[in-house]
């Protein structure tokens, strides 16, 4: 049911009043706080290594520390892919 919530509300940001709103009201996830970002990779890094690997993370939202700490510890390359961006363009 989790899934049909989020596919939900990525449909409802193609409104643009919608999107707007969501822009100055919402938060996107972990939001670069420091201790989740390090706990969301350690999560992952328990799983499986990343070492030399390319890391792909969808929908970061505003947080791209957890792509820069996993470059930082080892991945080879690392992507997002967000349906709005977010993030700046020149970072």
């Amino acid at each position: 049911m989790l899934i049909l919530k989020e596919i939900t509300q990525n449909l409802l940001m193609g409104i643009p009043v919608i999107k707007e709103l969501a822009w100055k009201w919402h938060t996107t996830g972990i939001n670069n706080n420091p201790e989740k970002v390090s706990e969301l990779l350690d999560q992952i890094t328990s799983i499986t290594s990343i070492n030399g690997k390319k890391v792909l993370e969808i929908g970061p939202g505003r947080t791209d520390a957890v792509l820069y700490l996993a470059q930082k510890t080892g991945a080879e390359t690392v992507f997002a892919l967000d349906v709005y961006a977010y993030l700046d363009q020149k970072s």
